[in-house]
């Protein structure tokens, strides 16, 4: 991705974020910022094309949000790494 791309999606992202405040980002899933996304700005491509970028890395990262990923549940550390949960003591 080139700096110009990356500087739009960012500049959309940032545009999103700001209508959807107190809500962030972060804590959506990909289908609720799409959600989110078509009743703020309908037909906004551009907006669309950076949400998909956006779940790209979340996906390449292992931060998917989506509920049957297993959401934003698991703590972060300050690196963004998730934390190993305990084996369960069943």
């Amino acid at each position: 991705m080139d700096a110009k791309t990356a500087g739009s999606n960012a500049s959309n992202l940032r545009k999103l974020a700001a209508a959807l405040r107190p809500l962030s980002i972060a804590k959506l899933s990909h289908k609720a910022l799409l959600g989110h996304a078509d009743a703020l700005f309908p037909k906004d491509k551009k907006l669309i094309y950076a949400l998909n970028r956006l779940n790209d890395y979340r996906r390449i990262a292992g931060r998917d949000n989506s509920p049957t990923y297993g959401g934003a549940s698991a703590p972060v550390n300050a690196a963004g790494r998730r934390f190993a949960r305990p084996a369960s003591r069943t």
